[in-house]
Formats: C-alpha cells, structure tokens, sequence
C-alpha cells in the first residue's frame, strides 16, 4: 500500500517586510504583494482565507495567526495595526490610546454605508507626500478616523478619495501588481494628487487627540471618579460624532477641515476662561489671606 505524502506546511514568506509601528495592517499587507510580485487581491484572499470588505476591522485572530506565522511578526504586533476595538493599546503612546477609544464608543471611524444588506465601506484617507517616498511609503492607521485631516509628518491636506476619478482607495482589490499606490479604478498613482501644505492645522487636531485624553485619562479631571470621567470622555466623542465629524458617510475633507478648526478654537477659548477663573480664583484668595494677617496680626516672638 502506497503512503500518502507528507502534508505541506505553509513556510515563511520569502519577502517579509516589517509592519510600521503606526502602519495599518491592510498596507502593510499590500507592501507584502508589492515586494512579491502578486496581484494584491488573490494574494490578500489566500493569505488570510477569505475576502473580507474591510480587511483592517473585520480579520479574525485565526487570519492574523496565520500572517504572525507567514511573516515572522508577533500576532499582538500585527493586531495593533487593525482597527479592532479590541486590542490593547500601549500606554505609552497617548494617540493610539485615543484611537482605541475611538473604535469602542462614538462614530469617528471613516467608512461609507448605503443600509440595508449592504456592508459598510472603509474609507481610508492619503497623503500625496508620504506616498511619493517609494520605498517607505505606507498608509497610517490615524488616516481612517474623521478628525484627521491633515498629515501629522508634513501638513499635508488628506485625500479620501482619488484625486482623478473619486472613486476610494482600496489596494488590496486590484487584481495586478504594482509597485506604486495606484487608485484600483482608474489606475492613477495616488502620490501626484496635488498637495496642499495646512500646516496650522496639525496643531489643531492634535488638540482634539489632547482634549479627548484629557477626559479620559488626564490629571484634570481626577477629581472625579473613574466612572464620571468616563462618562465625560464619551460624551465629547459622541458630540464630534454627531456633527460634521461624524466617520459614516462623512462630510468632505474640507468641512472636516474646517471643524476641526472651529472646534480647536473653541477648545482654546475655553481654556482661556477655565486659566481666567483659575486666576481670579488665586487673587481672591491671595487678598482673603492678606486680610486675615491685617485683622489677626501674628503673636509676638
């Protein structure tokens, strides 16, 4: 009787890029295909077994464990570079820890949804400017939310969409190799959309990455229990989610632009009145003390 063959376990990837820290794991995913060779579609469905519409929010722990074992890189590693709500984020880095927050309450995460049975499309933003470096171009996974609106790195104003055809940026559903990001539509490299420096704006969302740690975790309000702060936080994130910063079917970036500037200065002006009442506060009590030692002048030694 004839043995059967010994079954094929799957080896390492003979090209194993290492994910960035901040990189979503789709893009790295496609920087995988692109260092292979392959059509990034069939690559991405025989990578992780199916064909999933949201590859950054939808993959299971079994697909991740299976690209950990192809790639050489730790599971926890490459599941930081989803857009699961439940993975831990380091706490040693204040932005990730609000993106987290983000994923579990409020609606600040990109994506186009028409109802019924239809699935919720990802929308995941660019910047011209950090695609143009070739070989270390990635997509960042702050992209998908709403309220980043420009490029932390150079200022750049984010694209949702292709600056040619409008159609969304999805690059694991081209079925050719390429060794640029291209729109899978119309094939138009995405690195020479026009860039658009808006420099000011960095400053101005990172405020609202500042604010919402704030609530969260921020020394400001440790005056209030655990659940009270809570409770703060995500009352702030569900109001930017009820406005023009919401993520499902969101507004242009140019309106989201302009929220976040409207909602910089406001979080600035109310600084300005909280540091006004806190100092008015201070010179009522450097006055009550004075009057103390004038009425009650201390004892003689």
């Amino acid at each position: 009787m004839e043995a059967l063959p010994e079954r094929r376990r799957a080896t390492l990837w003979p090209y194993r890029p290492h994910r960035m820290p901040d990189e979503l794991l789709s893009s790295w995913l496609w920087r995988t295909t692109r260092g292979m060779g392959a059509p990034p579609r069939r690559f991405a469905v025989d990578a992780i077994g199916v064909r999933l519409a949201d590859v950054d929010r939808d993959i299971d722990d079994a697909a991740i464990a299976r690209l950990a074992h192809l790639s050489g890189q730790s599971p926890a590693y490459l599941r930081r570079g989803t857009m699961r709500a439940d993975i831990e984020a380091r706490t040693d880095d204040k932005r990730e820890q609000v993106q987290q927050l983000l994923l579990r309450h409020g609606d600040l995460v990109l994506n186009r949804y028409r109802g019924g049975r239809h699935r919720a499309v990802p929308i995941v933003q660019y910047c011209p400017v950090c695609l143009g470096g070739v070989t270390s171009a990635y997509l960042r996974r702050g992209w998908r939310f709403s309220f980043e609106v420009v490029c932390f790195r150079d200022g750049c104003l984010l694209f949702d969409a292709c600056w040619k055809c409008g159609a969304l940026v999805d690059l694991l559903s081209s079925t050719v190799p390429s060794l640029g990001f291209l729109c899978c539509k119309c094939g138009a490299p995405l690195a020479k959309a026009p860039s658009l420096r808006m420099n000011d704006a960095v400053q101005e969302q990172a405020m609202l990455y500042d604010e919402i740690h704030r609530l969260m975790f921020g020394t400001a309000v440790n005056f209030a229990p655990a659940r009270g702060r809570e409770d703060l936080g995500r009352g702030y994130i569900e109001t930017l989610s009820s406005g023009v910063l919401r993520g499902t079917n969101p507004a242009n970036a140019a309106d989201r632009h302009n929220a976040v500037m409207l909602e910089a200065a406001r979080l600035r002006e109310t600084s300005k009145i909280e540091r006004n009442k806190q100092a008015r506060a201070a010179r009522t009590a450097t006055r009550a003390a004075r009057h103390v030692r004038s009425v009650f002048p201390p004892a003689p030694a």
